[in-house]
């Protein structure tokens, strides 16, 4: 899951959230990291989403559909659940995702005190594109995709996007089903 998929798991504690949905900019134990106790619980409940998302045979299932990019298909995959989220969610969630996205950026500005210099560029990057309301757009997915190809310099994986579509109604259906499990678990947080 990306910043969409981890957002759908709130806690209505705002630093607690921040490090749940940004926990990608954290490295390390958390538990050694300089930050307030709920950030820390929040990057420890994204990560536990993280390992139960790797081992769902459901989100797994669409896996397959991106065998050849091996190791970077879980890249992918987060990707992908972020834009079948983004281009459903007034079906999945009855309210709108240009406000939701607009929630996860001030929750992200009001937190930023306990980022890194280079994960700001990066969160003011988000802010710039959008990106989170743009994840609908395939386009846009497209164009981040040749981003993330940018820092690896060996493999293009804007080249999914075919495949992407080819096996769209596959790929959400699978996405739809594990959606239903994840906010089942998600009442246990």
């Amino acid at each position: 899951m990306n910043y969409l998929g981890h957002s759908i798991i709130t806690t209505n504690i705002p630093e607690k959230d921040f490090g749940n949905i940004f926990g990608d900019f954290f490295k390390g134990n958390p538990n050694s990291l300089n930050l307030p106790k709920n950030i820390i619980e929040g990057i420890i409940l994204h990560r536990k989403l993280d390992s139960f998302v790797d081992s769902n045979d459901i989100y797994l299932k669409n896996s397959d559909f991106f065998k050849e990019y091996k190791l970077y298909k879980k890249i992918l995959l987060d990707i992908y659940f972020d834009h079948f989220l983004a281009k459903n969610y007034q079906l999945l969630f009855n309210s709108s995702l240009k406000i939701a996205s607009q929630s996860i950026f001030k929750l992200a500005i009001d937190n930023k005190q306990f980022l890194t210099q280079k994960n700001i560029s990066k969160l003011n990057w988000l802010i710039k594109n959008n990106s989170i309301y743009y994840y609908k757009d395939i386009d846009f997915i497209s164009y981040t995709l040749s981003g993330i190809s940018y820092r690896f310099k060996n493999i293009d994986l804007s080249t999914s996007i075919e495949i992407y579509k080819k096996n769209e109604k596959v790929i959400d259906n699978n996405f739809f089903e594990f959606y239903n499990l994840l906010n089942e678990k998600s009442k246990f947080y």
